[in-house]
């Protein structure tokens, strides 16, 4: 090829890096010296991912071109019509798991992000309503399917029902008064 054996068995240098994975972004930094040329490397790379509807913009140390991400919002559905309204509140502390993929909460915030999704592939996301911190709260549906988008940011609300039981005492009237009944379901 043109290169002198000699030369390339009494070439010295030497060759240092430096590569760090931060929650935003992946850096890194290379120098080499080889008979006395020095060469330096710097790079950086990662993503962001702008969702419209929540208006927010959120930084990754990983490319998200051709991915789609997912955002569960899940909501106190007082009404249990299924939608949300503007006086149900966000409820944090829902478990999510899914396969293959980044999930990312907040500290004390309802949304949770689930990115890195293949395009155009079926995800099965279970939702676990046992960390809830009032045990009235369930959740109807406990596994959605949804196919991932390509650059989309999906957002799924996910209504929290309140369910409970009813207590009390039951009388039935008679002639003679109220007669109480029991075994009641």
């Amino acid at each position: 090829l043109g290169y002198d054996y000699n030369k390339l068995i009494h070439t010295s240098g030497f060759s240092v890096g430096l590569r760090h994975n931060f929650s935003f972004a992946q850096a890194g930094f290379s120098a080499r010296q080889v008979n006395g040329d020095l060469s330096l490397i710097q790079n950086a790379s990662g993503g962001l991912l702008f969702d419209r509807n929540l208006k927010n913009i959120t930084a990754s140390d990983r490319s998200n071109v051709g991915k789609g991400t997912i955002v569960i919002l899940p909501f106190l559905d007082y009404n249990n019509n299924g939608k949300r309204d503007r006086s149900e509140p966000e409820i944090v502390d829902l478990n999510v798991r899914v396969d293959g993929c980044k999930i990312d909460r907040s500290y004390g915030k309802a949304q949770i992000k689930i990115s890195s999704l293949e395009a155009y592939n079926k995800y099965f996301i279970m939702l676990d309503d046992k960390n809830f911190d009032n045990p009235a709260y369930k959740i109807k549906y406990k596994v959605l399917e949804v196919t991932a988008e390509p650059n989309k940011v999906k957002q799924i609300p996910v209504p929290v029902m309140v369910t409970g039981e009813v207590g009390g005492y039951l009388y039935a009237a008679t002639v003679g008064g109220n007669k109480g009944l029991g075994r009641v379901i």
